[in-house]
Parts: C-alpha cells; structure tokens; sequence
C-alpha cells in the first residue's frame, strides 16, 4: 500500500500516525537480540503470510539472517510514508496483486473480523490516483502469494505482461 499507516493505525495522515509509528520502532529497538530472535522464531508478525510449514521456516530463516535495527528501519520507513501523492506520476500500466485471507485469520484472533469488500475497498481508496491500474485479489493465498498460489500467481502476472494496457482498461476492483 502508498499509505500503511492508513490501513495499520487508520490514520488519515502520516502526522496522526507519528506516535504510533514511534512506539512501534522504539519497540523493535530496545528487544534484545534473543528477543528479536524470539519473536522472529514465534511468528508473531509473520505465522500468518504463508500456508506451508516449509514456508513458514523460510520467512523465519530471513528473519534471522536480517540484521535487527535495519528491520526496524525498514518497517518504520514502510509506515511513516504517504506516497499517494506521487501515484499520478506513474505512467506505466501497473499490475497490483492484493491478498486478505491471511491477515483475516490474524485478525480473527483478536477477534476482530475483517471482511473482504473491506480489503478491497481498501487498495481501492489507496490506489484512487494510479492512472493505469489492474488489481487481482486472491481468496486462496496468503502475502507471499507466489508461495501459497503460485499457479494464479503466474497467471494474473502472464495475463497482464501479455497486454498491460488492455489489463490495465479494467481496474479490477469491482471482481
């Protein structure tokens, strides 16, 4: 998404979104490495990506080998940008592939429901001003959707490579 911290903190702005975003990186700075390491191994951000135990073991084995402080730069730097602005600019026929299934199941733990007309509303509100926009969303895999379906994976991919802009005539989001 342009906008995480939109969706992750339903914040309307990056400002609205700062001491959230701060609490969440001061949280992934001060964990020791065996707590990093912990959580990395617990799944806890991630036991809902994939489908596959074997899959689930290779996110695990990128956590690891990933150095802790760059993670957390990383994730601040995905969450404290609205690149929304800068979306007319793209030129270029653009292929978005969105999922909802596992972050459901995550949410569901929390009791929290989630629907899929939200997901969907969702890319659509972020993606508004992306001129040449084709969006699939899958109901069967999880975020590393070449992992849990790679064969609609391939397919979606194939399709639009074969005629971006014919793919890119339909916008999606009504599917």
């Amino acid at each position: 998404l342009p906008f995480y911290a939109g969706a992750w903190f339903q914040a309307k702005t990056v400002d609205e979104a700062k001491p959230m975003i701060a609490g969440m990186r001061a949280y992934q700075l001060a964990q020791t490495h065996e707590e990093y390491e912990q959580h990395v191994r617990s799944g806890a951000s991630t036991k809902y990506m994939v489908t596959s135990p074997a899959d689930f073991q290779t996110i695990v084995q990128w956590g690891l080998a990933s150095e802790q402080r760059v993670v957390a730069d990383a994730m601040f730097d995905l969450v404290s940008q609205d690149l929304r602005p800068g979306l007319p600019r793209i030129a270029a026929p653009t292929l978005l592939l969105g999922t909802w299934i596992g972050l459901q199941e995550q949410l569901k733990q929390g009791h929290i429901e989630l629907s899929r007309a939200a997901v969907v509303k969702t890319f659509e509100e972020q993606y508004a001003s992306l001129p040449h926009l084709h969006f699939a969303i899958t109901d069967t895999a999880r975020h590393f959707i070449m992992f849990d379906d790679p064969a609609w994976f391939f397919q979606e991919v194939d399709a639009f490579l074969a005629s971006p802009a014919r793919a890119a005539e339909d916008r999606g989001f009504a599917r």
